[in-house]
């Protein structure tokens, strides 16, 4: 991260912590609405073949769940924040390490040939993300709207 994108996390960070707890509790709904919305799409979007990836898709407020698999893969939305305004949409775990193979494809090694990418997981979040920013955002303007009414 660089030194200016660290400033504007600090600024944003300020910025967040100005705003009363009624507009962050009113935030914290559509913030998990966008991400089931984005789980929802990738489940859908995902390769079946017993089912373990598509089960280890999901999301979490904050970091997500620790694993060891090194074919996990997560996108945050508000990186930086608060755990309580960000979500931590997440695929792959222990039981299904091979994510990131399934998502961006392996190249031919040893005795395998390879496969193809059968990308499941970022399409998802391009197609979802903005939807998911708008609707926070009409959040935060309906609840600044009834909060401060004047």
């Amino acid at each position: 991260m660089t030194p200016q994108e660290k400033g504007s996390l600090k600024a944003l960070q300020a910025r967040l912590d100005r705003i009363p707890k009624k507009v962050r509790a009113a935030i914290r709904p559509a913030i998990e609405a966008g991400a089931q919305e984005i789980v929802a799409r990738a489940k859908a979007l995902t390769p079946v073949d017993t089912g373990a990836l598509r089960d280890s898709i999901g999301y979490a407020f904050g970091e997500g769940p620790k694993t060891r698999a090194t074919g996990a893969f997560r996108q945050s939305a508000g990186s930086g924040l608060d755990a309580d305004l960000k979500a931590t949409i997440f695929a792959g775990n222990d039981g299904a390490f091979y994510a990131r193979f399934v998502e961006f494809g392996t190249a031919p090694h040893g005795d395998h040939p390879g496969s193809s990418p059968r990308a499941f997981f970022f399409p998802a979040w391009r197609l979802t993300q903005k939807r998911a920013k708008a609707r926070i955002q009409r959040a935060v303007s309906k609840s600044v709207r009834e909060n401060w009414k004047a």
